[in-house]
């Protein structure tokens, strides 16, 4: 599920533009280059507005992509086992 606003009828688009990129040098250098501009029309300005975009590859090094929302409970409580998952996502 995405974690930032977007249109449900826009979904598809946005999985075309993607799976375009995973095969076309083109469509991936555009959406590397400009994403903002590359999600026109797909992604609500606000959106675009808020994020910065980031076009990561396979290729690329291990990329850390934190939880939308870190539990609060268990990071007051020092939980070992969520704080050693938050650790292993971030090294």
């Amino acid at each position: 599920m995405a974690r930032f606003p977007y249109r449900k009828d826009k979904v598809a688009d946005l999985g075309r533009l993607l799976a375009q990129a995973a095969v076309d040098e083109q469509t991936r250098s555009r959406l590397q280059d400009d994403p903002k501009a590359a999600l026109n029309g797909i992604l609500p300005g606000v959106t675009k507005d808020l994020f910065s975009f980031e076009v990561v590859s396979e290729a690329d090094q291990k990329i850390a992509v934190l939880p939308y929302r870190l539990n609060k409970t268990k990071l007051a409580n020092q939980d070992p086992e969520y704080l050693a998952s938050v650790a292993a996502t971030i090294q």
